[in-house]
């Protein structure tokens, strides 16, 4: 796990707490993020991969 997997997972178990303009500023942080690891790690998953899989982990982090 890397530091974008470890900010993306801190964003994701704060969001909750958030009103509908910050969520939705999280979700845009989070697709970049996504993005980024994409790119620098040349994986073969989707966005939509690896905003699952962040989304695993942060529920995983508050169990």
């Amino acid at each position: 796990m890397d530091d974008i997997d470890k900010r993306a997972i801190e964003l994701l178990v704060n969001a909750p707490l958030l009103d509908d303009k910050e969520l939705k500023n999280v979700i845009r942080i989070l697709k970049k993020l996504a993005r980024a690891k994409k790119r620098n790690s040349n994986i073969k998953k989707s966005i939509n991969d690896i905003l699952d899989y962040w989304a695993k982990m942060a529920y995983e982090v508050t169990i």
